[in-house]
Parts: structure tokens; C-alpha cells; sequence
């Protein structure tokens, strides 16, 4: 994409070339994570009437690093500051679990990881931890958050304070 973006250290926009990885929404924005032709290097561009004052396909393609992951690039340059953590659940085929699941936007970067005839594992990114928690707990038995195990174990722990709460 060519891009007119004036950073906040610029004091006039500048054109440069972008070869675009991903977008994500954070806190009610939208942020372009690409590389940089002008910078050489990865960067992070946020949709905003105060910046980015154009953004067009260009007519030169790229082919995508197979090196490049999300998770490398989040926190990075001030952006997203938060515990951005990677997230894997697996989804049982039952009872319509699956297409409960995708009715949902779980976070940044879905992607199935196994796939197996009762079920289907994914992982994406996600610093929204009670989010998260809510949409598992409306899947009830639908789903089983597999990891990282310091969320599976706060997990548990609220719905252990749940049942807890109700036995009387």
C-alpha cells in the first residue's frame, strides 16, 4: 500500500510504500502492522484522520515473510503495552460447537492448529482477558481453553469462585 502518514515526530506527512502483515483494532483504534520500504524494517501505522492522510493499493506486490509472526511485533514502538497473550482452545464438534465459535471474534491471527473428527484446536492473540473469559463461559462445555496455563488457571479460578458461590 502507498501510504501518506505524518508520525508524531514528522512535522509534515511523508509517501512511502508498505507491505502490509496485518490489521488490528486496539482500544477503539485500527493500527497497520507492515514493513516499511522507506524504514526497511517492521512498523506499525494507525488509521487516524490526524495521520494517515492516504492509503491506496499500489500496483507492486510482495511475497509475505514466513518469519513473521504477530507476537514479535506487538508492544513494539508504543503500540499495545498491554500482556498480549497467545491463546489455544479447542473446540468441540458437537451440539454445534463450531459454528458457535466462529459467531465470535476471539482476538488477532485465528488460526486452526489441529483438527481432529470430535474437534478442532486454534490459537490467536488476545489482551482481553475478560473478554475471554465470558465467551468460554458461554461456550460451557462446548470448548476447553488449553493454554498458556497462567490463563486456564485464572480461568478456573473464577469459575470455581461461580460454583462456590451457589453450593450455599
Amino acid at each position: 500500500v502507498l501510504l501518506s502518514y505524518q508520525s508524531l515526530k514528522d512535522e509534515t506527512p511523508i509517501e512511502f510504500e508498505v507491505e502490509p502483515y496485518e490489521i488490528i483494532h486496539y482500544h477503539k483504534s485500527y493500527y497497520l502492522i507492515g514493513f516499511s520500504l522507506l524504514r526497511k524494517d517492521y512498523r506499525m501505522y494507525r488509521f487516524s484522520n490526524q495521520r494517515m492522510f492516504k492509503c491506496e493499493l499500489s500496483s507492486r506486490s510482495f511475497i509475505r515473510d514466513n518469519h513473521f509472526h504477530l507476537s514479535n511485533h506487538i508492544g513494539e514502538h508504543s503500540l499495545i503495552k498491554l500482556d498480549m497473550k497467545q491463546i489455544r482452545v479447542r473446540v468441540y464438534h458437537k451440539d454445534n460447537g463450531l459454528r458457535f465459535f466462529h459467531e465470535k471474534k476471539w482476538g488477532n491471527n485465528l488460526q486452526i492448529i489441529n483438527k481432529q473428527n470430535e474437534f478442532t484446536d486454534f490459537e490467536f492473540f488476545t489482551d482481553d482477558m475478560s473478554g475471554l473469559y465470558q465467551f468460554l463461559f458461554s461456550m460451557q462445555d462446548q470448548m476447553e481453553l488449553l493454554g498458556p496455563e497462567e490463563v486456564r488457571f485464572e480461568y478456573v479460578k473464577r469459575v470455581e469462585k461461580i460454583i462456590n458461590t451457589y453450593k450455599g
